[in-house]
């Protein structure tokens, strides 16, 4: 039964239609007007003025389908799913929970309904079983607020991703430790170092040190990203014996990329 609150949002909506637009997929994501300008904070001057007449369209140069998909499910639900990355990278599908979202959103009072309710999707996983994209995927959602100043869905993906984390523990796979390193990566490459994620994220890897320094990956990133060493250092212990009193251990480094290509390694 359609409720009086549910009634007055629909009416709320109207019937202007905005058409997002992103660099990996040619189709668009379409969200109503009033609910972008609502959710979304840095382009209302530009929606006002410069739509007058014609289509309104905004491109996301940066930023992948799936994660604007994302932010459109969470602007009409509260909540977003799970998606696995783009077919971009390996392994990858699509949640069907957004796919209501895609192509249109004439909805009713009565469509609104069932659409406010948060998705209880299951988490995205690895042939392992491990939750990497689903790291991956909470990050990309947290850059994409961060960039567009949405505060609630940036604590919302800040919340997801830190409990991905809790939950998979030390990272004994290959598969879960090149996730923290491309976790690592992205946060040092496009999050601003004094947000709260960087210190978050580099005190997490000075907890699980001993699994990370297996992977090649790993030191490459802290030769390229020096602020991720230095970040860590605030949570490294000192050594525990001189070097005349232990053996180094010879860690065997293997050779391994989880990415197909890095093509559009740019885009989150």
């Amino acid at each position: 039964m359609e409720s009086n609150r549910d009634i007055a949002f629909v009416e709320f909506l109207g019937s202007e239609i905005v058409e997002l637009h992103t660099a990996t997929r040619s189709e668009s994501i379409k969200i109503h007007r009033k609910l972008l300008e609502s959710k979304y904070n840095t382009s209302i001057a530009a929606l006002r003025h410069d739509f007058k007449g014609r289509a309104m369209r905004i491109t996301f140069a940066e930023t992948r389908y799936e994660t604007v998909a994302q932010f459109v499910e969470w602007a009409y639900r509260g909540d977003y799913s799970v998606l696995t990355l783009s077919a971009d990278l390996p392994g990858e599908t699509k949640s069907e929970d957004s796919s209501s979202l895609e192509g249109g959103v004439k909805m009713s009072a009565d469509d609104f309904s069932k659409a406010r309710t948060p998705s209880q999707s299951t988490p995205a996983s690895s042939s392992d079983g491990s939750p990497a994209h689903t790291l991956l995927c909470h990050l990309q959602v947290y850059i994409f607020s961060d960039l567009n100043m949405i505060p609630a869905l940036k604590d919302l993906a800040f919340a997801k991703f830190t409990a991905v984390l809790k939950s998979m523990g030390k990272p004994r796979s290959m598969t879960e430790q090149l996730a923290v390193v491309d976790c690592l990566e992205l946060t040092f490459s496009k999050v601003p170092f004094h947000d709260k994620l960087p210190g978050w994220l580099a005190q997490h890897a000075a907890w699980c040190m001993e699994e990370l320094r297996l992977q090649g990956r790993f030191h490459d990133l802290l030769r390229r990203l020096p602020g991720v060493g230095s970040r860590m250092m605030n949570s490294l212990r000192p050594c525990q014996l001189p070097p005349w009193e232990s053996q180094l251990r010879d860690y065997s480094v293997q050779l391994y990329d989880a990415h197909a290509s890095s093509d559009d390694s740019g885009i989150f």
